[in-house]
């Protein structure tokens, strides 16, 4: 398995999230990147403490590439993500 905080681990995990299922940017647990630090067995909080400590804001880093824009579903997000990494 790979590294939780590595991009393709979150990539793996969005693409066997439903592709129409919306998620909130602006509510840090039920954002992509909470629900995937709790699927983790993390609080959202400490998640992006961790993560925060290695990136720039999350609209600038490439994670934050993949969640923010819209729109706010899992299908689009991983259509993103793929893309950022060249897949």
């Amino acid at each position: 398995m790979r590294h939780p905080f590595e991009l393709q681990s979150f990539v793996d995990w969005l693409g066997k999230q439903p592709p129409d299922e919306e998620y909130n940017y602006y509510d840090e647990a039920e954002c992509a990147l909470g629900r995937y630090a709790q699927w983790l067995g993390m609080e959202p909080a400490a998640f992006y403490m961790a993560v925060g400590r290695t990136l720039d804001p999350l609209p600038f880093n490439p994670i934050g590439k993949v969640v923010a824009y819209l729109p706010w579903t899992y299908g689009a997000a991983t259509q993103r993500a793929k893309e950022l990494l060249g897949q």
